[in-house]
C-alpha cells in the first residue's frame, strides 16, 4: 500500500487496523510528515484534517502524550498526592489535560475515537471533560458523530452533555433527533434533552414538544417552560 493508502485507512478505521495504519505512517519518515501537514488544510474534509493532525501528534509530541496519558491515570505533577478519596475524579484528570494546551486535542480524539485507549469509565469521562475545558471548535464534529446510533450509550450520553455544556448551536438537531428516538434509553433522551435546555434553543424544543414519545413529553414542556 501506498503511504497515501495507509493514511486513508487511518482515516476509516479504528482499534487494530488503526494502529497498523499508524505504524505504517510513521514509517513513512519526513515524507509522511509532510503530507500529513498539507493533509490538516480547513479546506480538507474534517475527519481528513483531524486524522492527519492525530497522526502529526504521534509523530512529534511524545512528551505530550506522555504527560497526558499521565494525567489521564490520575498520575499528576511530581508532588501532588491524590485527594482524601483516594484518587483523581474525572473532572480533576479533564480539566489537568486541557491545561496541556491545544496540541492535547489530537490525542484526545484518537484515544476516544480510534484507539480506544482507556482503561475503565473514569478515564473515558476524563477525555470529554478535557473536550469540554479545551472548548476547541475542531472537536464538534467528532462528537456530533458520536451521537450516532453506531456509538455505544455511555459514548453518546457522554457526547449529548459535552455538546450541551459547549452550548453547540448545530448540535440541537441531532440532539433533537436523540430526545425523540424511542429506541434509545430514557436517560440516554434525557440528557439529550438536558444539553438542548443548556443550549437554549426554544425553536428545537417545541418541535420536540411535537414529535416526542409521551414518556419525555412532560419533560419537554417543563424545560420550555424554563426557557
Amino acid at each position: 500500500m501506498t503511504l497515501q493508502q495507509w493514511i486513508e485507512q487511518a482515516e476509516a478505521t479504528e482499534g487494530e487496523r488503526y494502529l497498523e495504519a499508524r505504524a505504517q505512517v510513521a514509517a513513512g519518515g519526513e515524507p509522511a510528515l509532510a503530507l500529513l501537514h498539507e493533509l490538516c488544510s480547513p479546506a480538507q474534509p474534517w475527519r481528513t484534517a483531524r486524522t492527519a493532525e492525530m497522526l502529526i501528534s504521534f509523530l512529534q509530541d511524545g512528551k505530550l502524550r506522555h504527560t497526558l496519558e499521565a494525567r489521564l491515570r490520575g498520575r499528576f505533577a511530581p508532588g501532588v498526592g491524590p485527594p482524601i478519596s483516594g484518587a483523581w475524579d474525572a473532572t480533576d484528570r479533564g480539566r489537568e489535560i486541557a491545561a496541556l494546551g491545544a496540541g492535547a486535542l489530537p490525542p484526545v480524539l484518537e484515544a476516544l475515537t480510534r484507539t480506544h485507549a482507556f482503561q475503565n469509565e473514569v478515564e473515558r469521562e476524563a477525555l470529554f471533560a478535557a473536550l469540554l475545558h479545551l472548548a476547541d471548535p475542531r472537536a464538534v464534529p467528532p462528537l456530533l458523530e458520536m451521537l450516532g446510533s453506531d456509538r455505544p450509550e455511555p459514548v453518546r450520553y457522554l457526547a449529548a452533555h459535552t455538546l450541551g455544556r459547549l452550548r453547540t448551536r448545530e448540535a440541537a438537531a441531532p440532539l433533537a433527533a436523540l430526545a425523540a428516538d424511542d429506541g434509545a434509553e430514557l436517560a440516554l433522551r434525557r440528557k439529550a434533552l438536558v444539553a438542548l435546555l443548556w443550549i437554549g434553543d426554544r425553536a428545537a424544543l417545541e418541535r420536540l414538544l411535537e414529535s416526542s414519545p409521551a414518556d419525555l413529553r412532560a419533560d419537554v414542556a417543563a424545560a420550555l417552560d424554563v426557557l
